[in-house]
Parts: structure tokens; sequence; C-alpha cells
């Protein structure tokens, strides 16, 4: 199961290519793939039963038995934090990841969040280790500023 259609669709071109999302992530991954093959079959994460690997193929199984063989499968990652801390610090806590605005703030003055736990402010924007990194570094260079001592009158 892949999450980046630019780093791996390329090499599932001969399709079909599925994508286990849905809303926004799913329209916006979709296209993207369709550029690369004509099959791309959608699927929403509550009709799929089980993804097994036959050979070098995929076979998605949805709840009523049908099933599709498929080239590879896109799903996306899963943003929700594995602990309690962002929530036992007081932090807005979404279903797609922690909710910060452009500099990587919480809502809670001295907290900061980036990478893919961090909630994107606009879908479109992949998720992915270059914007994950680009997060991280526009919070670090907020943390500086907000951290270093004020400037001496001279």
């Amino acid at each position: 199961m892949l999450p980046y259609p630019y780093c791996h669709g390329h090499e599932h071109a001969d399709g079909p290519i599925a994508v286990i999302s849905s809303g926004a992530h799913a329209d916006h991954v979709g296209a993207l793939l369709r550029g690369l093959t004509a099959e791309v079959p959608l699927f929403g994460p509550d009709e799929v039963a089980s993804v097994t690997r036959v050979n070098d193929r995929a076979l998605i199984t949805r709840h009523d038995g049908r099933t599709t063989e498929v080239a590879a499968v896109f799903i996306p990652p899963n943003p929700r934090p594995r602990s309690r801390l962002a929530t036992n610090l007081g932090v807005r806590v979404e279903t797609d990841g922690i909710v910060v605005d452009a500099l990587g703030r919480t809502d809670q003055p001295g907290i900061w969040a980036a990478g893919d736990i961090a909630r994107r402010l606009d879908p479109h924007i992949p998720a992915a280790v270059v914007t994950a990194m680009a997060s991280g570094l526009t919070a670090a260079a907020d943390i500086a500023a907000a951290v270093a001592p004020p400037a001496r009158e001279g």
C-alpha cells in the first residue's frame, strides 16, 4: 500500500491503481493517478474488508465479498496522534490531525506541531516527507523567534 502518487505511481502505470480513501483526499489522489493510468477505482475505507498481496498485485476484498485485483493501492497516512500527549496538553485535535496555524502553532501558547501529525491547511497539500520537513522547518523557525532574547538597545 502506497501513500504518494508521484513517488510510486509511475511504477504501476500499467494499472489499475486503486485508492482507498474518501473526500478531498480521494478526489485529489484519484485525479493525480488518472494522469498515469486510465483505470483508478476508488473505494471508501468503510467498504473494504481486506487488502492482500497476490504475487506482484493486490486483491481488494469488500465487505459484500466482491474482489478487485489492482497493480497498486494508495491509502492516506493516518494523522491521528498515537498518544494522548496533545489532548493532555489541551491542544485541539481533529480527525485529520492536530490543528495548527501556518507557522505550526497550536491553540495552546508555547506548543507547536509539525509533520504528518499537524493538520494541513489545505487538503490538496500532500502528506509527504518533503511537506512534513517543510512544516518542521517553519515551526522550528517560529519557535526560535519566540524564545530568542530581546534585541539589545545600542
